[in-house]
């Protein structure tokens, strides 16, 4: 590749982007899954040493595994990814974050969360403490039978609730 199609990785440049992520909620572990593609980058095609940016990959570790170990989620602005909604219900703030500390894409998390919205609607209720097997096989067969829905959506739903 000629130098002219490469981007040299600049470290302020890399500190900048990753206060930006930052500020607009990223969680840490996907700031460091952004150096460690850099780090690929720098290696693979500018065939340069990646210790450059090894001072803020040791941070971004030390903090992602901090967050990981208090299994401590964020909880603030609603649809900023990695921060949770305060005024969403428990189980929904639970779902999404067992979700993200599983790294699920976000497009799961919505479909999740949809499904579970729906059973909600359908119980008449936020707790969902109270319905169980009886509820979901009500709702699964509703989606079978009265609404028709291809067995991979029931799936999806049966995998969700």
């Amino acid at each position: 590749m000629s130098d002219s199609q490469t981007i040299p990785i600049e470290v302020d440049q890399v500190i900048r982007y990753l206060q930006s992520m930052r500020d607009s909620g990223k969680p840490d572990w996907q700031r460091l899954q952004l150096v460690w593609a850099l780090e690929t980058y720098q290696a693979t095609v500018l065939r340069q040493p990646v210790s450059s940016l090894e001072p803020i990959k040791a941070k971004l570790i030390q903090i992602a595994e901090r967050e990981r170990m208090s299994g401590a989620e964020a909880t603030a602005s609603p649809g900023i990814a990695g921060k949770l909604d305060p005024n969403e219900p428990e189980l929904l703030r639970r779902t999404r974050a067992k979700l993200r500390r599983m790294h699920c894409k976000f497009a799961t998390e919505k479909v999740y969360i949809g499904w579970l919205k729906r059973f909600m609607t359908h119980c008449r209720s936020e707790d969902l403490g109270n319905f169980g097997e009886g509820e979901i096989k009500e709702v699964l067969s509703d989606l079978a039978v009265d609404r028709n829905v291809a067995p991979n959506t029931q799936q999806q739903a049966q995998s969700a609730l």
